[in-house]
This record gives structure tokens, sequence and C-alpha cells, in this order.
């Protein structure tokens, strides 16, 4: 929900810059969950650990679907990946936001460590192809200029 409400107020509120970026991140957002997601988890379903672990506690919504891979993995890297190279300024919230999260979902009883691991991996197969194309169409903030090394005095 919250990364829906960011998306929403990008496209209501920001510059076409802001809006431009945002598609793109929904776009691959959308593909992921509508075209992707279901083949992995019909092909490799798993039982949330909760379900079937004496011992794990469950917090948060109890879902009962699938669990390989973490969603919320997949979606905090390509997020923390694509909008902290176009925002440099959010890279740092960014992916602590998104190591919380990846710690979050095994310690909430959610997932099971390699769902996480998946997720980020597919977060990161779908995140740099989508970055190289926000790079490629000027999307991105240009590089700071590297400033030449210091003569030396005996260079005259």
């Amino acid at each position: 929900v919250g990364w829906l409400l960011i998306a929403v107020t990008l496209l209501l509120l920001g510059r076409r810059r802001e809006r431009l970026t945002t598609l793109a991140f929904l776009l691959v957002l959308a593909a992921t969950e509508f075209l992707v997601m279901p083949p992995i988890r019909e092909w490799l379903p798993r039982t949330r650990p909760y379900l079937y672990l004496p011992d794990v506690r469950q917090m948060g919504v109890p879902w009962t679907g699938t669990s390989f891979p973490s969603g919320h993995a997949y979606l905090w890297v390509y997020a923390a990946l694509f909008y902290g190279a176009l925002y440099p300024r959010w890279r740092w919230p960014l992916w602590v936001g998104t190591l919380l999260t990846l710690y979050a979902r095994p310690y909430c009883g959610m997932h099971h460590v390699s769902d996480v691991l998946a997720g980020a991996l597919l977060g990161l197969l779908l995140g740099l192809p989508a970055l190289a194309l926000a790079r490629k169409w000027g999307w991105t903030p240009p590089a700071a200029p590297v400033a030449p090394p210091p003569a030396r005095e005996d260079e005259g």
C-alpha cells in the first residue's frame, strides 16, 4: 500500500520526469506481478513457514498463498535500485527500508530466508535493465565530473 500511495502521489503531483519514471516503475512492477510471479509460484509452490512450523509465530496479515519468491523483497530491491539511482537523496533511506524489509519477512514468519533471497535477486534482475533504460533515456542525474589530479610543483 505504501508504494502504491507513493506512486499515485508522484503521478498526480510530480513533474514530467517523476511521472515518466513512475510509469516505467509501475509498468515493470505490473508485468512482474501478473506475468512473472504466477508461473514461478505455480512451478515452485512453497507453504509459508508459520503455517507448518509450530515454533514460528506469525505477525501481520495472515496470508495463506505461496511464499516463493517474496514479493516484498522483490519490490523493495527493485524500488531502491531504481529510485535510488534516479533520486540520489533517497538512496540511503530506500536501502535502509529495503534491509529492514528483507529482515522482517522471515522474522514475521511470512517467508523462508531463501524466499527473500530469491525475491531480492528478482528485484536486481529486473531493476538493472530498467535502470539501464532510464539512464539511456536521460532520466538519471548526470554523473559528477571527475576532477583531474592536481599538478605537482616539479611539472612546470
